[in-house]
């Protein structure tokens, strides 16, 4: 009886504590970022199969999640785009909106680049999905460690229209968590290999005047 009775105590404190202080959670959330120690995050998001949606035809619909051109798609962007800053002597991390957990690890790079599709005139439901679930964070609990944040928002579409209104998409969601976005760049469908070397070439150079101008901040 004397057993249940401590145990009974114990829990009944730790539900005070948890009261008190909150969750580990919610403690993690309430401390300040550490300023970044790394460069350039990079987050990107791809279907399968990599087609653009004049290109499926009906037996594709229900297999096609935020599908880019074979030949040239956000994952070969943004690849490529980590290469060019490697080359240039930045710390860069590559991953899918998938593969990142938790709105704290954008806080360790001093810029974020976002890199998406478009569907039907705005970002895949996968950059929407990491902008929901990651970013309700920095709005709720981190919008002044957060605000006036580098980032730079990627966009692979068919018409320059479309990609512009993607673009203003991202541009929103940014400007609701306390920054904006500090450099957009847009890759069409049928440029030719000389028209993305050029945007990537102005691309790259963009994003390391951001580090380089963070940098003399930190």
């Amino acid at each position: 009886m004397a057993v249940f009775f401590f145990a009974a105590i114990l829990i009944a404190l730790a539900i005070t504590i948890t009261a008190l202080t909150g969750t580990p959670e919610q403690i993690a959330d309430s401390v300040e970022p550490a300023a970044p120690n790394k460069d350039v995050l990079i987050v990107y998001a791809v279907g399968v199969p990599y087609r653009t949606i004049s290109e499926l035809s009906a037996a594709d619909v229900d297999k096609v999640s935020g599908a880019t051109p074979a030949s040239y798609n956000t994952r070969a962007i943004s690849s490529e785009l980590a290469s060019k800053l490697r080359a240039r002597g930045f710390s860069v991390t590559l991953k899918t909106v998938e593969d990142v957990r938790s709105h704290r690890e954008i806080f360790e790079y001093r810029v974020l680049v976002a890199a998406t599709p478009v569907r039907f005139w705005n970002m895949s439901w996968m950059m929407k999905k990491f902008f929901d679930e990651i970013f309700a964070r920095i709005y709720v609990a981190e919008k002044a460690c957060f605000r006036d944040w580098p980032v730079a928002g990627i966009v692979m579409a068919e018409i320059s229209d479309s990609a512009e209104a993607a673009l203003g998409t991202i541009r929103s969601v940014l400007q609701d968590c306390g920054t904006d976005l500090s450099l957009s760049s847009y890759f069409l469908t049928n440029y030719s290999s000389v028209e993305r070397e050029d945007e990537m070439d102005k691309l790259a150079e963009g994003i390391a005047k951001l580090v380089r101008d963070r940098l003399i901040i930190d």
